[in-house]
């Protein structure tokens, strides 16, 4: 068994001790603005995420300071979460791909910028992270 083969299996335990501890977010794609600046959502996406909510501050590698006011975490979608038609042929589910101008909304209320968080391990098999982590700034 290859270290990528250890790691899915010690994730795949980890979302199944997490399920009850996972809250649906809305997930809002962002598709353009107008000339005034004003955004524009595709329809929202409900998506499960392990999200703890909490300000805290963080340097980038670039050395700016962030406040951070909630993290986020996101499994690979599983055959009920993302059917199978959506993905290539013969690939296996990765975490949603997030745009850094996307909306996310908490049940909370609370909203913000998207950062994706550094340092995440990348899946050898489908060439993506093993998770997706971001940073609700």
């Amino acid at each position: 068994m290859g270290l990528g083969s250890v790691i899915s299996s010690a994730l795949e335990a980890v979302r199944t001790e997490t399920e009850s501890l996972r809250v649906t977010v809305t997930h809002e794609a962002w598709l353009s603005q107008n000339a005034l600046g004003v955004p524009s959502y595709d329809v929202p996406v409900p998506r499960s995420a392990l999200v703890q909510e909490g300000r805290k501050q963080v340097q980038t590698l670039d050395g700016r300071v962030l406040t951070v006011k909630a993290t986020l975490t996101f499994f690979p979608a599983t055959e009920s979460e993302a059917p199978m038609e959506y993905l290539p042929e013969g690939e296996t589910a990765a975490p949603p791909v997030f745009g850094l101008r996307d909306r996310i909304t908490l049940p909370s209320g609370l909203t913000g910028t998207l950062v994706e968080a550094p340092s995440t391990l990348i899946n050898p098999a489908t060439s993506a992270p093993y998770l997706r982590t971001l940073w609700l700034v």
